[in-house]
């Protein structure tokens, strides 16, 4: 029994010397230390925004924000008006995440943030939202650690709380999904965070090969783990990869595919076909991946395409679609484009209730949830405030769908 321990000693930006020292364990002599003094839990923390904070772990579990009935809320979103977004309002919120994306978990009917940055809020926890009992909930130890990023805040360190700092910005945290087979979440560089236990627990290296500054990696969601996509610097083929959390790495699942991948570039799971579907930000291109052949193969719509895409997308069981919304320039109205997988055709359907957050191709999560028949949209529209949820209840049967024009 003994404890290794080897401190570096870094000259001139290198690692020269290396020391090791080791100590031999005796517990049977071992002193026993005093027990700890109690601390005030907000003493701990290194800092708390005073404008928009979000509540530290001891707010989360105050009476205030108690959980409801699942029940009665489950009830509650079965009467919502058909086809209407509707804002809902937590009584605890959470701070937004800026120049992001937010993410979701059909099994369990929550959604997750994590990231951001561009001047916005840079802390790393993960905050969860529960849309059965419309509350969320953040993590109960700060991440004390740097995350590697292409753009480092020369100011302060992202991360070191749970109120980040503004001092400067980062980039784009966009790469990040909710792993059903460990039940966990994947971020960008490979940190793995146990949803069970509500902290990170383990790394498992970045996805990318060498990817360029605006080529971050595609995640997205299956029921048999998450799945990887990106074009490696200077490549003119793309790279599929799962995660394999158990193992600690990511696996090659197939080369080639859509070229030119950037961060508005988005992937969502046709799970009638068990297919990844594709769909590119600037062209509105359609792809599509078929997990039994491990192959790619580009779509041709029948009739009109959008010009671009914005923001994320889902697949819709109910409809035999993929879903995204966005607005075509600041001041014009938001709609909901659906792509029929079966026709291969474009629709609109006009975006009814209240407007929230952002349409464009960043903060712009749309979900949908099979079993509650339910679209929940994660978003916001001030990076200086909170992340927004909006529901819409959707009825196949009285929306208004109409071919593209």
């Amino acid at each position: 029994k003994a404890v290794l321990f080897m401190p570096s000693n870094p000259r001139g930006g290198k690692n020269k010397k290396t020391v090791v020292l080791g100590l031999k364990l005796d517990l049977a002599t071992a002193p026993t230390a005093a027990p700890p003094k109690p601390t005030d839990e907000k003493l701990s923390y290194h800092c708390k925004h005073t404008r928009w904070s979000s509540p530290l772990p001891e707010e989360w579990r105050s009476p205030a924000n108690a959980p409801g009935d699942p029940g009665a809320r489950r009830d509650e979103l079965a009467k919502l008006p058909a086809n209407t977004w509707v804002l809902r309002k937590p009584p605890m919120q959470v701070r937004a995440r800026q120049w992001g994306k937010y993410i979701y978990d059909r099994r369990t009917h929550k959604g997750y943030a994590w990231g951001g940055g561009h001047y916005g809020y840079i802390g790393a926890e993960v905050s969860e939202y529960d849309v059965l009992t419309n509350r969320w909930r953040s993590m109960d130890d700060p991440v004390n650690y740097k995350l590697p990023w292409r753009h480092p805040s020369g100011g302060a360190t992202p991360g070191t709380s749970f109120q980040g700092w503004r001092l400067m910005g980062t980039h784009a945290r966009k790469s990040y999904a909710v792993d059903a087979l460990s039940d966990s979440v994947i971020t960008l560089h490979g940190d793995v965070f146990s949803i069970r236990h509500n902290r990170f627990v383990s790394n498992m290296g970045r996805a990318a090969r060498n990817a360029g500054l605006s080529g971050q990696e595609a995640y997205v969601y299956t029921p048999h783990g998450v799945y990887s996509y990106h074009v490696p610097r200077g490549a003119k083929q793309g790279l599929l990869q799962r995660a394999n959390v158990a193992a600690g790495k990511w696996e090659q699942v197939a080369v080639g595919g859509p070229a030119g991948h950037i961060e508005y570039d988005v992937l969502c799971h046709d799970t009638k076909r068990n297919r990844l579907i594709y769909l590119k930000h600037k062209d509105a291109a359609v792809w599509a991946f078929d997990f039994k052949s491990k192959k790619w193969a580009r779509i041709d719509p029948a009739g009109k395409a959008p010009k671009s895409i914005a923001g994320d997308s889902t697949y819709v069981e109910d409809l035999d679609a993929v879903m995204v919304v966005f607005a075509e320039g600041k001041r014009a109205d938001p709609k909901m484009y659906f792509f029929r997988l079966d026709e291969k055709t474009w629709h609109t359907a006009p975006y009814v209730g209240e407007k929230v957050g952002w349409y464009g191709t960043l903060n712009n999560s749309p979900f949908y949830d099979p079993m509650l028949k339910l679209f929940v949209r994660l978003t916001h529209y001030s990076r200086d405030r909170f992340v927004e949820v909006a529901v819409m209840r959707l009825d196949v049967e009285k929306l208004k769908l109409s071919p593209l024009q």
